[in-house]
């Protein structure tokens, strides 16, 4: 008797390990579009700043660039005041899923012919679930602001984001088998028992 109960809690124990997630290593594309400001140009009152996008491909877990900033060489001091909002999308290169996520900040400061002074917020992201498998996560990283230097020489700055991925948690063949067969076990023992 005691034999079946340890059998039974076997077969429990392997169904849980069989079912854990685990971190994924995948291909994917993505393409980076500046939604605000509208075309990536925000025009401040003594510089313009240009947010490009980005794309191109990798594999996860790993940051990417989703955009370059550049400033014009300032007509003298002016402040910086420039939200932005980007839409990421991400394509997954073994199933084709694809989805989009957002990722917002805002680039603050003061500039001067020969100087720059540019602070950053930066924040969003999501999970989401691509080609039916993959669960991807963008999140905001980091932001490299753009600067002015001495002789107005500008130098370009640029955001990161991070991505990775990790196996949507599907129950196998062999999981359901042992669901079953574990369901078996215990119904004959407790048919025995009650015959007992």
């Amino acid at each position: 008797m005691k034999r079946k109960w340890i059998f039974a809690a076997a077969v429990v124990a392997a169904l849980g390990f069989s079912q854990s997630s685990r971190a994924d290593l995948r291909a994917f594309t993505f393409t980076s579009t500046p939604v605000v400001p509208a075309g990536g140009i925000d025009v401040q009152p003594t510089t313009t700043i240009t947010y490009s996008g980005n794309s191109g491909s990798a594999t996860t877990p790993t940051d990417i660039k989703i955009s370059f900033i550049d400033l014009t060489a300032p007509t003298g001091p002016g402040p910086i005041l420039s939200p932005f909002t980007f839409d990421v999308s991400i394509t997954d290169t073994g199933t084709g899923g694809t989805g989009v996520f957002t990722l917002s900040g805002l680039l603050f400061g003061s500039v001067d012919t020969g100087s720059s002074s540019i602070s950053f917020v930066y924040s969003g992201g999501s999970m989401q679930t691509l080609g039916g498998t993959e669960n991807y996560t963008v999140l905001a990283k980091f932001i490299d602001v753009p600067t002015v230097e001495a002789g107005g020489v500008t130098r370009q700055g640029s955001i990161t984001a991070s991505v990775s991925t990790a196996m949507r948690s599907v129950p196998e063949p062999a999981s359901v088998a042992l669901v079953g067969l574990g369901g078996l076990g215990l119904l004959v023992v407790a048919r025995r028992r009650k015959r007992a």
